[in-house]
């Protein structure tokens, strides 16, 4: 069965002029297309493939099965394997749009260039994780997909995952995980998607660890036929924004007195207010503010806080106060992450009907980088109460 497949592949490859530059060669459950200039001996490629493949197999105690259309079910025996200098040549055959290096994951198989060993095994976990967790769902959201690959990806060194995840998320504004979920783009981004695979990878090893594979297995499965966000909560038992905060916890753990633990710090205390503001819990918010004006004094969260539990019994004027003399200082700093305190602010206005001033609020929070405010997006409602107020004039 073997030979025939070989005979079929190498016929089909000749014909898309590859056999000049490269060659197979066969192994037990895998059929390698290597390029013939790599500095490597195909027998150690080979090995690799399959070895991987195994681990793989042993890390998520599932089997990797062929998807055999039934016109192939006759000579469709092993999983292919590209390896390569470059994806280019695949990217052709396939009239697929994707970067040069790196790799993908086929219905059947993976190609991926060569990187050296040590990168380039990690890169075969990772393709491999793809094709062996279609057994469990093979239309899961991209999020859990690429999150699982790259936690088995470093699945021999998960500590340098979870440090160079902190990294990432310093460096690009802290970008949170229910963003990431929501907007699956985000993984396509030339410039920050790199990053991005690096926070869904800590954060789904997060989960294996703390959860285990069972949790993390039945939370895949429902990524499809549920929001992603109440799959979370249907396996774990908790909303992702407490998650999401045991997994900064444990990120701040890893990196003490590091120069990102102060930030991690200020934002798990930040995440753990809008959960209480969220849930309406004014004692909570009320404890949170003293902590928040006790560890970051010239910060903004602790009136943010204050601000929202004085709006909760009518204070809006004593609130406003608040607000802007907290504004005043934040607009000193080089760091723009204040966009919730302005929507705050603009509330505020629209609360005791100074539209004009809520109305450049409004504009005011839409210039910032975005956040969350009451479960919400600050730009989604800040953009939701313009036109509510530019259909009121009009």
């Amino acid at each position: 069965m073997g030979a025939v497949m070989g005979g079929v592949v190498k016929k089909v490859f000749s014909i898309w002029g590859l056999q000049t530059n490269h060659d197979f060669i066969e192994g037990q459950r895998v059929m390698l297309l290597y390029d013939k200039s790599l500095d490597i001996p195909p027998q150690e490629l080979l090995q690799m493939s399959e070895s991987t493949l195994c681990e793989v197999e042993e890390y998520l105690q599932t089997p990797a099965t062929l998807d055999k259309p039934f016109y192939a079910r006759w000579i469709l025996d092993k999983f292919l394997v590209y390896i390569g200098k470059s994806l280019t040549p695949m990217n052709e055959i396939l009239s697929r749009q994707g970067k040069e290096r790196g790799g993908f994951a086929l219905r059947n198989g993976i190609a991926v260039t060569f990187e050296g060993p040590n990168q380039t095994r990690r890169v075969l976990r990772h393709e491999w994780t793809h094709v062996v967790s279609r057994v469990w769902n093979g239309s899961a959201h991209r999020f859990a997909q690429e999150g699982l690959a790259v936690a088995i990806q470093y699945a021999d060194n998960p500590i340098t995952l979870h440090k160079e995840a902190t990294v990432y998320w310093y460096t690009s504004a802290r970008m949170l995980i229910r963003r990431l979920i929501n907007e699956e783009s985000f993984f396509d981004d030339h410039e920050w998607g790199y990053y991005f695979y690096h926070f869904a990878g800590s954060f789904v090893r997060y989960l294996l660890d703390q959860y285990g594979l069972g949790c993390v297995r039945a939370w895949y499965q429902c990524t499809s036929s549920q929001e992603i966000k109440e799959a979370f909560f249907y396996v774990f038992n908790k909303p992702l924004i407490l998650l999401e905060i045991e997994w900064l916890e444990h990120l701040r753990d890893l990196t003490k007195n590091s120069p990102y633990s102060e930030t991690i710090q200020w934002e798990i205390l930040k995440w753990h207010m809008e959960s209480a503001i969220a849930r309406k819990d004014l004692a909570r918010v009320q404890e949170l503010s003293r902590r928040a004006r006790k560890q970051f004094p010239h910060r903004w969260l602790s009136a943010l806080g204050e601000a929202w539990c004085l709006m909760r019994k009518g204070k809006y004027e004593k609130a406003l106060k608040i607000v802007e003399s907290a504004l005043s200082l934040a607009q000193q700093s080089s760091v723009r992450d204040y966009s919730p305190l302005v929507l705050l602010q603009a509330k505020l206005y629209d609360g005791l009907g100074e539209t004009s001033k809520a109305w450049e609020a409004y504009r005011h929070a839409l210039k910032l980088p975005d956040d969350v405010f009451d479960t919400m997006s600050v730009h989604q409602q800040a953009q939701e109460r313009i036109q509510q107020l530019t259909q009121q004039t009009k």
